[in-house]
Formats: C-alpha cells, structure tokens, sequence
C-alpha cells in the first residue's frame, strides 16, 4: 500500500518531532544531573570548610592525626544529637556544620594516605574527589586534607529521589 505525499510528510514530520522531543529530554536530563552535580560537590565542600578549623586543631593540639577517630566519633554523636536523638555534647559548639548523617567524612595526610573514614571503608578515593577536599594548614604547613561526600561518588537516597522527580 503506497501512501499519499500529504501522508508520508505528516509521518516524517511527527518522526522529526518525536526525535527532537527525545533528544531535548535526553540533554535536559544530563544537563540537570551535571549541575546538580556540582551542587552536591559545592555544598560538600562548604561543610568540609566549615569542619577544617576543628581538624587543624586537632592536629595543633596532638600533634598528629593519631587518636582522631574520636573525634569522628563525637561528629557522629552531635549529628545524632542534631536530629532530636539526645543532647549535644559541649565539647562540640559548632558541630552544625557537620552535615547530615548520610555524608562521608574522609581525613587524608599530608601524602594522601586515608587516616580516618566516618563509614570505615578506607577504600582510596578517586583523585577528582580528593581535589575537591579540602586542605588542612596548621602553622603553614599542610597536614591533611578533609574530603566530605554524599556517599562519595554516589548520590544521597534524597538526592537520587530529587533527580528522578524532576
């Protein structure tokens, strides 16, 4: 059956129409998750801003990062306590900076070694991340380097929700 040339025109036109609809959903789509993105990364590495002066102290007072897996550990108890789950130890004045529960806090040294990881893993970090931490001074001299993350490289269960609703 051979159709009609108005036909075969309105069929390659809804063809074009339906391609360039595709297309513009595909780029939107990746357009929104790149600068989302970078939104999560920017807000990353406000918090980590916000947590180096206590790390650097830290390290000025002991002298070294050893130990410093208490101080995630009291990180952790003013995060839980941020959240209604109990008292905020006073110790810990400026701990709403830490960030929510479902971020990765990482310590790197000097050399990029992981000293501490608030999830345990110790698993290396892919070096654009390690780029985005922040760097750790005390006296002028780099001690360490504090990588916060959505779970590094992963989205947030709210995030991934975020990304799939819009």
């Amino acid at each position: 059956m051979k159709l009609s040339l108005r036909s075969q025109l309105v069929l390659s036109f809804l063809a074009i129409i339906v391609a360039t609809a595709a297309l513009v959903a595909v780029l939107a789509n990746r357009i929104t998750t790149a600068q989302f993105t970078a939104l999560v990364l920017r807000s990353s590495r406000i918090r980590a801003n916000r947590l180096v002066p206590l790390f650097a102290n830290y390290y000025a007072q002991i002298g070294s990062w050893e130990g410093v897996e208490l101080l995630f550990d009291e990180l952790a108890t003013a995060q839980w306590s941020q959240h209604g789950h109990g008292r905020m130890p006073p110790t810990m004045p400026m701990m709403g900076a830490a960030g929510p529960e479902d971020e990765r806090l990482v310590l790197l040294d000097a050399k990029g070694r992981i000293v501490a990881d608030s999830e345990g893993q110790g698993n290396p970090l892919p070096q654009p991340l390690v780029d985005e931490g922040v760097r750790i001074f005390v006296d002028d001299q780099h001690v360490g380097t504090l990588v916060v993350a959505s779970r590094v490289g992963t989205f947030t269960p709210n995030q991934r929700t975020f990304l799939i609703e819009i």
